[in-house]
């Protein structure tokens, strides 16, 4: 009897209909996971692309009066400031007050 299945079994798997259907893979589901795959990177593309993110800058200051300050930006910073921003300033030694300025360029005042 344990024979018999032993045959069945062989039969089964090494027929070629059965091989023929487990060899092939479903077009379909193919490029369904290629443009799933595709839509998912481009949906990161544009998100890291138009989601804002803080920008951190260490630079020197100092203030003029008390309404007043000024931060020497480095150079390669610069690009930064074409447009108006608003800037979180904390002073070194004291964490816990920080301020909110706004940034007027150095070429409104030539």
């Amino acid at each position: 009897m344990e024979q018999k299945e032993k045959e069945t079994d062989n039969i089964e798997l090494r027929s070629e209909k059965v091989r023929n259907v487990i060899g092939k893979v479903p077009p379909r589901l193919v490029s369904l996971g290629t443009v799933v795959i595709t839509i998912i990177v481009l949906a990161l593309a544009v998100a890291f692309y138009k989601i804002p993110y803080p920008i951190s800058i260490e630079a020197n200051g100092e203030v003029v009066n008390q309404r007043t300050m000024q931060v020497f930006v480095p150079y390669k910073y610069l690009y930064l400031f074409d447009e108006p921003r608003t800037a979180h300033v904390s002073f070194e030694g004291n964490d816990d007050a920080s301020y909110n300025c706004n940034i007027i360029s150095h070429n409104a005042k030539l």
